[in-house]
Parts: C-alpha cells; structure tokens; sequence
C-alpha cells in the first residue's frame, strides 16, 4: 500500500473549493492526465454516484471506474478508483480558518499488478510529485479571476 498525504492553504472560502473541486467540468482545470470524465450512474456529487475517469500518468493510459464513498458538505469527500491495475481512495478534507481554506488531501493506492508492484518506489515518487503539482494548480485556479469558480 503506498500512502500520500499532502496540504496547501487555498485563499478563498471552504465553500468555493469544494463545490469547485466536487464539479467534473472543473477537474480538467487542476487534475494533471485527466483525458475524460463520463458519469455512469447517479448524481454528480453524491454518494454511491459512479463515473469512468481515463488518466494519463507516466505515459501510460489508465481506465478507471470513480466511485464517490463519503460527502460531508463541505468538509469531506471522498472517492474510490478502480482500474485493473491498481486501486485508489482519496479523502479531501477542508478546513477553514479566517476566510482561508487548509485542504488536505490523502490518497491510499494499492498496486494490483505484479508488474506495478516492482516498481513501489517510482510509482510512489510519480504519485508525490503529481498531488503535489495537482493542489498548486487547484490553488492557482481558484485564487486568480481567469475560470469562473463561483459555485452554481
């Protein structure tokens, strides 16, 4: 099981950032790889909602089934992804403090693959340097005035 964990303070309110990050049209915005993002079933947003989210990581193309687990609005969400390779779950949290929002996020990925299992360390290193660039992106989206991040 590789685990990260990783957190940056956002300047804008807990509220815009998590209907901001809850919303698939903005993922394209801060999710580095994203190629496509499809519902399956449900509600956007919702608990037990599902959606097919195809990735590009590491030059590799990756199809993975994303399954929302918990929504706590607007401190908690969380989601699962499966591929035939891996599986991941990642908890956001977010937590306000004067106008700010400290949001944390961790990611739990267990390696399926043999293949993938060889290669822990890279796949640890990759995954830290990816989250990491992911929040100074959703960071710098939502403190500038170039994406309308109101929530709808």
């Amino acid at each position: 099981m590789i685990e990260l964990e990783n957190t940056i303070t956002i300047g804008c309110a807990r509220e815009k950032v998590f209907a901001f990050i809850t919303d698939p049209d903005n993922l394209q915005h801060w999710l580095s790889g994203l190629e496509s993002f499809e519902i399956i079933s449900g509600k956007v947003g919702e608990v037990g909602a599902s959606a097919k989210q195809v990735l590009k990581q590491a030059g590799r193309r990756i199809e993975f089934v994303q399954r929302v687990d918990a929504v706590e609005h607007p401190s908690l969400f969380e989601v699962s992804l499966k591929s035939k390779d891996m599986e991941i779950k990642v908890a956001y949290t977010l937590e306000e403090s004067e106008g700010e929002t400290l949001f944390n996020v961790q990611e739990k990925i267990r390696l399926k693959s043999f293949f993938l299992r060889q290669f822990k360390k890279i796949v640890k290193s990759l995954n830290i340097e990816r989250q990491r660039k992911d929040l100074e992106r959703l960071k710098n989206v939502l403190e500038s005035d170039l994406i309308d991040t109101s929530p709808t």
